[in-house]
């Protein structure tokens, strides 16, 4: 990326300029636009104001180096923005000097994960586009060879199948001549060719897709072969009827579709009507050649037997040679690039001669001419003399440089994405785990301290008493080690299930934290209308229960009602059990009611609260429990519902 004083005027990409201090001296109006700030908002104040505080130690490690060495790159972040959220993003910068060397400002770049995300979406749709165009133009010289070589009709219609299946993204290709279909169709389609082909007459283009079909009958026969859509065109001759059928799948580019098979049908038409005019071929073969250069695609005759290769103008064009060049097997290897020799010898002598298979790479190639590197994409076919043994390769070399060079690019911004999600992934790991610790620690401290108060106030404390702490106190240390154990396999795709009622789930939820909630003076009601069990895993039910009672207690404690309560109401229906648990507190405020189940944000003022309990319930009940979790306020209090569904692992409690 280039930086100037011009980027800062851009209205759609977030640019800053900071001073020596870290403080802003100018956005773009993008930077305004995206973050939704106001421009008196911003200026002159220090950037890391606009930074989560997680974010501030990458600001003090990095911005010396920026004045220092001149530049940053892939700085993570998180910006604030001002509607409250936060945006993961990536800094670039380059620092600007006066005459004498000092330092006067930066120029930064943001680009948030979106944008990121967005502009590859860009680079794939543009590799798509031009994948299509490649190979139509490909399609055009192959189609325009295939009609040099072959005279006879029916051999053509045959091998121009192979051709257009090869090379197209399409479900199937069929060629109808009176009686005999060429491209193997099964009966479906045999039957849907017999009904299509009163549609194609004198010389018409059909193109049709189901989103778009006015004719039901259409309709209907490309619903009944289970395609997106069809296109077809009839050949008109004196003699004879033929026609051409495309059954087509989901059409991304659906303007370039119609277009390219339209140029297709209309080629296979000059085509055949090229074979059986023979004083066509003059002008056949001067397209055949404008073809192939202007897809860059040459073809060469290798012997076997003598090691000596020919090639046509094209193919001398692409390695940058002429005749005087060494023509042998070892003028060939020379010209692959020197780190891709070894594999293609290889490939040429396991693959192509040992097992007779086609020859089709990509390897690189150095131009002998001006010494640059270009990508290719190689085919060959073996021809065989009459005891199977190979004597000739015929077949073409095409540049796809510009094609792999946006591959590689593509692939290298996805592995920087991967990189950056998961070491996103193991901080919310890691934070998931502290909070999830908490809990059970903060009750075994509870009944620790209950009795270390009695015995210090001199009071007697009953062995019922300390056996009912005691087993307290193991089961928080057993749900601890369980919680320990669940994170280990959080991550894994499937975790052990077992038939579970969620009375027991709840019972076993109840004892763990029952004795905390009666030392709250806080009232539990239970209304229990489910009589199903559930096949889920119990661990991850208990987890998700313990973190929404204890959000209601923190709510009441919180809140501080005359007679505090939390009501628990578990209904079935035939797809799912839903769990309501309300609180009678003050409810969640308005303004942060949508926003609480965000990772990382806090509600500790609030609600006493982490903020990390419902991401993790949330997604834990979608991963593991296969259900969902809501929350509204009521009249008094709020309420949070959550299903799981048991629509096909139901079954009756005896």
């Amino acid at each position: 990326m280039q930086f100037n004083k011009s980027n800062l005027e851009s209205k759609d990409k977030i640019f800053q300029s900071l001073d020596e201090q870290g403080n802003i001296v100018h956005v773009s109006d993008g930077w305004l636009k995206k973050l939704g700030y106001e421009r008196e908002e911003v200026i002159g104040k220090f950037f890391g104001t606009f930074l989560d505080d997680r974010s501030l130690p990458q600001v003090q490690k990095n911005f010396p180096h920026l004045k220092d060495y001149g530049f940053v790159n892939n700085v993570p972040l998180l910006v604030k923005m001002k509607n409250g959220t936060l945006a993961e993003s990536v800094l670039n910068g380059v620092s600007e000097y006066d005459e004498k060397g000092h330092f006067k400002n930066t120029v930064c770049e943001i680009r948030t994960v979106h944008d990121i995300l967005d502009s590859e979406l860009e680079v794939k749709k543009t590799l798509d586009h031009e994948r299509f165009l490649r190979n139509a133009l490909n399609l055009r010289a192959n189609i325009l060879q295939l009609m040099h070589d072959e005279v006879d009709l029916k051999l053509f219609l045959n091998r121009i199948i192979d051709i257009l299946v090869e090379s197209l993204d399409i479900e199937a290709v069929y060629i109808a001549d009176g009686k005999t279909v060429y491209g193997y169709p099964n009966e479906r389609a045999t039957e849907i060719i017999n009904s299509l082909s009163s549609l194609l007459k004198d010389d018409s283009f059909f193109f049709e897709i189901k989103e778009n079909t006015s004719s039901e009958n259409l309709l209907q026969l490309m619903k009944k072969a289970n395609i997106s859509g069809f296109s077809g065109r009839a050949i008109s001759l004196k003699e004879r009827n033929i026609y051409i059928f495309f059954f087509l799948n989901k059409i991304e580019l659906q303007a370039e579709w119609k277009e390219a098979l339209k140029q297709i049908s209309s080629l296979v038409d000059y085509a055949v009507k090229s074979i059986l005019n023979k004083e066509e071929k003059e002008e056949l073969t001067k397209q055949l050649k404008e073809s192939q250069i202007i897809a860059g695609l040459g073809s060469y005759t290798l012997d076997l037997q003598t090691g000596i290769w020919k090639s046509s103008e094209i193919l001398d064009e692409l390695f940058g040679i002429d005749q005087s060049y060494d023509t042998s097997i070892e003028g060939w290897k020379a010209i692959i690039h020197p780190e891709d020799r070894v594999k293609m010898d290889n490939y040429f002598r396991d693959e192509v001669l040992a097992k007779g298979q086609p020859f089709k790479q990509e390897y690189r190639i150095v131009h002998q001419s001006d010494q640059s590197v270009r990508w290719v994409h190689g085919l060959g076919k073996l021809e065989f003399d009459s005891n199977g043994v190979p004597i000739k390769m015929i077949g073409t070399i095409q540049d796809i440089t510009e094609r792999k060079e946006m591959q590689i690019e593509l692939h290298l911004q996805e592995e920087m994405m991967l990189a950056q999600s998961k070491q996103a992934a193991m901080g919310d790991m890691i934070s998931m785990i502290a909070h999830q610790w908490r809990q059970p620690l903060a009750v075994v401290g509870m009944n620790i301290n209950n009795v270390k108060v009695s015995l210090e106030l001199d009071e007697e404390v009953s062995n019922a008493d300390l056996n009912k702490c005691t087993n307290s106190v193991s089961k928080q240390i057993r749900q601890l080690t369980k919680t320990i154990d669940d994170f280990r396999n959080f991550f894994k795709p499937e975790q052990s299930k077992e038939n579970v009622t969620i009375e027991d789930a709840l019972d076993a939820t109840l004892d763990i934290i029952g004795t905390s909630l009666l030392n709250s003076n806080i009232t539990l009601n239970i209304q229990n209308n489910s009589k199903s069990s559930v096949y889920i895993n119990k661990s991850s039910l208990i987890q998700v229960l313990l973190s929404i009672i204890g959000n209601a207690k923190d709510i009441l404690l919180a809140k501080e009602p005359l007679e505090a309560a939390i009501n628990i109401s578990i209904s079935e229906s035939k797809e799912a059990v839903t769990i309501s648990i309300c609180d009678n507190g003050g409810g969640i405020p308005e303004a942060i009611i949508d926003k609480i189940d965000q990772p990382y944000f806090t509600t500790k003022q609030e609600l006493n609260g982490t903020g990390l309990g419902l991401y993790i319930s949330r997604t834990i009940i979608k991963k593991h429990l296969g259900g969902t979790l809501s929350w509204h306020n009521e009249e008094q209090g709020a309420c949070f519902v959550m299903t799981v569904n048991i629509a096909k692992k139901r079954a009756l409690i005896k």
